[in-house]
C-alpha cells in the first residue's frame, strides 16, 4: 500500500530535516569535543592505573619464579655431586625485585626473603659439605676392613696349608664381616635420615618441621666402635688396621653429629624463607585489594565525569536545536517510537517465551507487517520450545547444558532435584563449585574443558557425586558440545544416569575378592621372606666357597706344575714314585677345590648345562677306562650292562656332567666295595618322539648302608660315617653335586642298600633325542705325539706369557721351554699390552685377574691395536666358572683353561692354534 503525503507536509518534512540536520551537526561537533574529553581523561587514568596492576602482577611473578629456582636448587641438598648455584645469584635476583616494589612495606619483605634465601642456599651447602665427608670416611672404613679380609684370607691359606687351627682367624673373618654390615647399615640410616631432608624442602609453600638426624646413626656408631674392642690385634698389619679404624669412627660419629647440627639449621632457615613468602604473598594481596578499591573510585569518578559532560551537551543541545528537536521528537514518537516499541516489546515477550503481545493498534505499513510476522514466529517457536520441554522434563535421565566456564544455562528437573533445588532456573549462572558436588568440581570441568577442546563427544564413562546430604553416589555420564551457527563450541550438553546400586554390588564383590587376595599377598610375603633369606644365606655361602675354590686353585697350579717339572727332570725311580703320590694327593686336594667349585655353581645359580650330541656308550667308555683300574687294583670286578638298542643312540645333553654323577657313583663304589662286582646298568624307561627317561643304577656287593644313613647322604658334607675316624675319607660332597646336577636336569635319584650286603644308587634322567649320525666320534691324539710334533714342527715359536704369580709364572714357562718355544713373560696387564706391541707372538697366555691392568682390558687393548690383532689369545686362570669363560671369549680370547693347568691339555690347546695359524 503507497502512502502520499500533501506538498505541505512535505515542505515541513523537508525543514524540518534541514533545521535538524543544522541542530544535529552542531550537535556532533559537542558531543566529538565532550568524547574528546572523556577519552584524554579516561586513557590518563586507566594508564595509570593499569601500570600500577600490572607492575604488582609482574612483580608477584618474578618473586614465585625466583622462589621456584631456589626450590630447584635445594632439591640437591642431600647429593654432594649435585651442582648447586651461587647464593648471590637468587639474593642478587630478589634485591633488584625489592628495589623495583613500590610499597615500602613490600619492599621491606622481599629483602628479608632475599636475605633469608641466601642464608638458606648457605645452610644447604653446609648439609652437603658435611655428607661428602661421611661419604669419604664411610669409604676409608671399607677400605680398611677389604685390607683386614685380605690380611685373614691369607693368614687362613697359610694356617690351611700347614695343618694348624684357624678358629681365631675365623673369628676375626666374621667380625670383619660384621663391620661391613655394620658400615652398611649406618650409611642406610644415614641415608633415610638425608631423604627426609630432602622431602622436607619439597617447596616454600610446604611445613616445616625441625628434626635432627636420629639417634639410630649414632647408636650403631658406637655399637661398631663397642665391637671394635673385641678384635685382638693377631698381627701388627691388623693392629695398625684396628686404630686406623678406631681413629676414622671416631670422625664418623663428629661427622655425622655436624650433618644432625647442619639439618638443623637448614630447616630453621627454611622455616624463616616460608615466614618470608608469607609476609611478600600478604603483602601482594594488600595492594591487589588497594588496586581493586582504587578501581572502583576510579570508574565512579569517571562515571562522574560522563554525567556532568553528558548533562552540559543535552542543555546546549537543547538551546540550539530545541524547536527542530521537539518537531523531530513528536515525529519520532508518534511515526517511530510508538510502533517501534510495540515491535520490542513483542521480540522481548518472544524472548522470555511469554508469547507476542497482541497489537494495540492495528497498522496497515511495514510496522504492521513487521508485527503479524513477529506474531507468528512466535506462535512457532512457543509450540517447540514447550514441546522440548516436555522431553526435557518427562525424560527418565538428568539433563543439563552450560556455557564455555562451565557455568550453568539449564537443567531438568531431576538433575535440580539431585542439586537440591526446587527449579531449573535455581541453577542458572552457577557452577559446580557452588553445588553440593563440589569435591568433585574440578574433576567435572576437566571433563568440560577436554570435550569443548577437542570438539568430540565423551560418552558413558564412571565419575562419583556428592549428593546434598553428604552421600556419595556414582553416576554413568555422557558430555557433547554444542555449537552456533557458524560451527564454533559455546558450551557442551550432558546426561547422566545413577548407576550406584550396580557400583556397591560390584564394590561388595571386589571387597571379597580384596579380602582374598590380602590373605594370599600375606602368606606369598611370609613366604617370600623367609626365601629371600634362606636365598642370602645361601648366595654368600657360595660366594665365599668360590673365592676359597679360587683362591686355592692358583697355588694348586704352581704345585702341580712344579711337580710335573720335577717328574720330568727326574731320572731316580724312587724320586719318581714319590712324585707320582705327591702329584696323587694333589689332584686329590684338586677335586676337594672342584666339588667345592661345582657345589658353588649350582648354589649360587651359576650352573649351565650343555645341550650337544652326545652317546651313552662313549660317555661308559670313558669311564671304565678312567677307573677300570682301580677296580682291577682291589681285585673287583667292574661291568657294564647296556642295551644294544641304548648304546648308540643319537642324544643331545651334557656328557661332561652325566659322566660326573656316573664317575661318582662306580668310584664310591669301588671304594666301599672289598670283594666282588660292580655292575654299571641303563634302562630306558618312557619314550617320546623328543625325548627318552634313562634310568642308571650302580650296583655293588660293598659294605652297604643303614636306613638311618641314607636319610642324610645326599646332603652337602654328610656320609655314612662322620666321625673323625672314618675309614674310607671324602668331603661328603659327591653325593650332594650329584643330587644337585640330577635335579637341574629334571630327574631324580636314590639309593637302595642292605648293611653287610651292598647297595644300588640309581637315578634318572630325560635325555633329548638326536637326528641320526649327527655325534661326530673324535679320536684323542697321544700327548706324547702332541709334544713331539711342538718341540718339531713349531720349535722357537715365540709365546707371551701374562702372569703375576711367581711360582706360577715359572712352573709355566718351564713347562713351555720344554717344548722348545720362546717365552716372553709379563707380570701384569700393562706389561703385556707393551711386549704385544713391539713382537709379533704365535701365541699369548692370559691370567684374568693381574694388577695394573687385568686380562679381559688387556686382551682388548691387544685386540684394537694393529700388531697380534689375529694371534690367538688363551685364558689360563683360576676363574672357572662359565661365564667367567663368556667374559674372556667376549673380551676377544680364543680358548679358556682353568687352573691348575695340566701340561697335555695346554699342549693340545697350543698345537691346534699353531696350526690354524698356518691354514
Amino acid at each position: 500500500m503507497r502512502q502520499t503525503f500533501s506538498w505541505g507536509i512535505s515542505r515541513k518534512l523537508i525543514a524540518l530535516a534541514l533545521a535538524n540536520a543544522i541542530a544535529l551537526a552542531l550537535l556532533a561537533a559537542i558531543v566529538w569535543l565532550a568524547y574528546g574529553r572523556i577519552e584524554s581523561l579516561s586513557t590518563k587514568i586507566a594508564d595509570k592505573e593499569m601500570t600500577f596492576v600490572f607492575d604488582n602482577a609482574a612483580l608477584s611473578r618474578d618473586v614465585s619464579n625466583a622462589l621456584s629456582a631456589v626450590d630447584s636448587a635445594l632439591q640437591g641438598c642431600r647429593t654432594p655431586q649435585a651442582a648447586l648455584p651461587s647464593t648471590s645469584t637468587p639474593y642478587a635476583r630478589l634485591t633488584a625485585l625489592a628495589g623495583s616494589a613500590r610499597d615500602p612495606a613490600l619492599q621491606k619483605s622481599i629483602t628479608d626473603l632475599a636475605t633469608t634465601t641466601q642464608h638458606l642456599l648457605a645452610a644447604c651447602g653446609d648439609m652437603r659439605a658435611t655428607l661428602s665427608d661421611i661419604a669419604a670416611t664411610d669409604q676409608y672404613l671399607l677400605a680398611r676392613i677389604a685390607a683386614l679380609e685380605q690380611i685373614t684370607s691369607r693368614a687362613l691359606i697359610n694356617q690351611a696349608l700347614q695343618g694348624k687351627r684357624t678358629d681365631y682367624l675365623d673369628q676375626v673373618m666374621a667380625l670383619a664381616i660384621g663391620y661391613r654390615e655394620s658400615i652398611m647399615l649406618i650409611d642406610r640410616a644415614i641415608n633415610l635420615e638425608t631423604e627426609s631432608v630432602a622431602s622436607e624442602s619439597g617447596g616454600v609453600e610446604s611445613v616445616a618441621t625441625t628434626r635432627p638426624i636420629s639417634d639410630k646413626p649414632l647408636a650403631l656408631i658406637d655399637d661398631l666402635k663397642l665391637r671394635l674392642k673385641t678384635l685382638t690385634a693377631a698381627t701388627p698389619e691388623m693392629a695398625s688396621i684396628a686404630i686406623q679404624m678406631g681413629h676414622a669412627i671416631n670422625r664418623y660419629r663428629a661427622q655425622v653429629i655436624a650433618l644432625s647440627a647442619a639439618k638443623k639449621d637448614f630447616s630453621q632457615r627454611r622455616q624463616q624463607l616460608q615466614t618470608h613468602h608469607g609476609h611478600v604473598l600478604v603483602q601482594l594481596n594488600r595492594l591487589d585489594q588497594e588496586t581493586s578499591h582504587r578501581a572502583d573510585s576510579v570508574l565512579a569518578d569517571l562515571h562522574g565525569v560522563v554525567s556532568q559532560t553528558a548533562n552540559q551537551v543535552l542543555w546546549l543541545g537543547a538551546l540550539i536545536a530545541l524547536i527542530p528537536l521537539l518537531l523531530a521528537l513528536w515525529f519520532v514518537r508518534h511515526s517511530i517510537q510508538r510502533p517501534l516499541n510495540e515491535v520490542l516489546q513483542q521480540i522481548t515477550r518472544i524472548r522470555s517465551g511469554v508469547g507476542p503481545a497482541p497489537p494495540v493498534v492495528q497498522r496497515q505499513d511495514e510496522w504492521g507487517a513487521i508485527q503479524s510476522a513477529l506474531s507468528d514466529m512466535a506462535e512457532q517457536l512457543t509450540s517447540a520450545h514447550a514441546l522440548l520441554n516436555d522431553v526435557i522434563n518427562t525424560a527418565p535421565i538428568r539433563v543439563f547444558w552450560k556455557d564455555r566456564e562451565s557455568r550453568y544455562l539449564g537443567c531438568n528437573p531431576l538433575f535440580a532435584r539431585d542439586a537440591g533445588k526446587q527449579s531449573p532456573a535455581e541453577l542458572i549462572g552457577l557452577d559446580d563449585f557452588s553445588m553440593g558436588w563440589a569435591a568433585q568440581a574440578a574433576l567435572y570441568r576437566a571433563d568440560d574443558e577436554a570435550v569443548m577442546r577437542s570438539g568430540e563427544a565423551r560418552l558413558d564413562y564412571e565419575e562419583p557425586q556428592t549428593t546434598p546430604d553428604g552421600k556419595t553416589i556414582w553416576l554413568s555420564t555422557s558430555k557433547v558440545p554444542l555449537r552456533d551457527a557458524e560451527g564454533n563450541v559455546f558450551g557442551i550438553l550432558g546426561v547422566y544416569l545413577d548407576i550406584t546400586a550396580r557400583k556397591e554390588s560390584e564394590a561388595e564383590l571386589d571387597l571379597y575378592r580384596q579380602h582374598l587376595e590380602k590373605l594370599v599377598a600375606d602368606r606369598t610375603a611370609e613366604l617370600s621372606e623367609a626365601k629371600l633369606a634362606a636365598e642370602a644365606a645361601t648366595r654368600a655361602k657360595s660366594a665365599f666357597l668360590a673365592n676359597m675354590s679360587h683362591e686355592l686353585r692358583t697355588p694348586m697350579n704352581g704345585v702341580l706344575g712344579m711337580i710335573e717339572l720335577a717328574k720330568r727332570r727326574m731320572t731316580d725311580a724312587k724320586g719318581i714314585d714319590q712324585l707320582d703320590k705327591a702329584k696323587y694327593s694333589a689332584n686329590r686336594l684338586l677335586g676337594v677345590l672342584n666339588d667345592i667349585l661345582d657345589i658353588s655353581k649350582i648354589e649360587a645359580d651359576r650352573m649351565v648345562f650343555e645341550s650337544i650330541p652326545m652317546q651313552i656308550s662313549a660317555v661308559v667308555e670313558g669311564l671304565t677306562s678312567t677307573l677300570g683300574h682301580q677296580a682291577s687294583e682291589k681285585g673287583l670286578s667292574l661291568k657294564t650292562d647296556l642295551p644294544a638298542d641304548l648304546q648308540n643312540l643319537p642324544l643331545k645333553g651334557d656328557p661332561l656332567r652325566l659322566g660326573q654323577i656316573l664317575f661318582n657313583f662306580v668310584g664310591n663304589a669301588i671304594k666301599f666295595t672289598s670283594h666282588g662286582e660292580i655292575i654299571l646298568r641303563a634302562r630306558p624307561l618312557i619314550e617320546t618322539a623328543e625325548t627318552i627317561n634313562v634310568r642308571f643304577e650302580v650296583i655293588d656287593t660293598g659294605i652297604g648302608i643303614d636306613a638311618e644313613s641314607q636319610s642324610r647322604l645326599f646332603q652337602s658334607f654328610e656320609q655314612a660315617d662322620n666321625s673323625m675316624t672314618r675309614k674310607y675319607g671324602g668331603t661328603g660332597l659327591g653325593l650332594a653335586i650329584c643330587k644337585r646336577l640330577v635335579h637341574l636336569m629334571g630327574g631324580e635319584l636314590g639309593v637302595e642298600s642292605t648293611p653287610g650286603v651292598g647297595s644300588t644308587f640309581w637315578f634318572v634322567v630325560p635325555l633329548k633325542k638326536n637326528k641320526p649320525g649327527s655325534v661326530m666320534t673324535v679320536s684323542k691324539p697321544d700327548p706324547r705325539t702332541i709334544e713331539l710334533r711342538l718341540q718339531i714342527q713349531f720349535a722357537g715359536a715365540r709365546i707371551l706369557l701374562a702372569e703375576d704369580e711367581p711360582i706360577t709364572q715359572e712352573a709355566t714357562r718351564l713347562i713351555l721351554e720344554d717344548m722348545n718355544l720362546v717365552v716372553d713373560v709379563a707380570e701384569d696387564g700393562q706389561q703385556a699390552i707393551n711386549l704385544a706391541r713391539q713382537n709379533d707372538y704365535a701365541a699369548i697366555l692370559m691370567d684374568m685377574q693381574m694388577p695394573v691392568i687385568n686380562g679381559v682390558d688387556a686382551t682388548k687393548a691387544i685386540r684394537a691395536d694393529a700388531q697380534n690383532t689375529t694371534t690367538p689369545i688363551i685364558a689360563m686362570t683360576a676363574n672357572a666358572f662359565d661365564e667367567d669363560r663368556e667374559v674372556c671369549l667376549a673380551a676377544g680370547m680364543n680358548e679358556h683353561i682353568s687352573k691348575p693347568v695340566d701340561p697335555d691339555r695346554l699342549y693340545e690347546v697350543l698345537l691346534t692354534w699353531f696350526e690354524k695359524g698356518r691354514r
